[in-house]
């Protein structure tokens, strides 16, 4: 049996797909430069490792480079709620000993 490739389609590097719409992160040099950062900051060298010296398809589809962009916001988004909430809490706890040290002083100073 035949296996016919189909015309305008091309293999996704993450996905092994073939897929008509992607883009080829070496042509497209602003977003594929943002994809090509966006996998190598989450996966190991030993699993995907994107170079233009690779040969290895230099091709994302776009439900890839969806599915990543997202979860790259969604990190971030992550991060920054973490951090906002150590700070709030942080902020609380100097409050509370703030209060108690007042508290604490005008005890002393009323009744000793």
């Amino acid at each position: 049996m035949m296996n016919i490739h189909k015309i305008g389609m091309k293999l996704c590097r993450l996905c092994g797909k073939e897929k008509a719409r992607g883009t080829d992160v070496f042509e497209d040099k602003i977003k594929g430069a943002v994809l090509v950062s966006i996998i190598n900051k989450y996966f190991s060298k030993d699993v995907i490792n994107v170079s233009i010296s690779d040969t290895f398809s230099k091709y994302v589809c776009m439900d890839c480079e969806q599915k990543i962009c997202s979860f790259d916001e969604y990190v971030q988004c992550h991060s920054t709620s973490k951090k906002s909430s150590e700070n709030t809490k942080k902020a609380i706890k100097e409050r509370k000993n703030s209060a108690a040290r007042l508290v604490s002083s005008r005890f002393a100073t009323k009744y000793l």
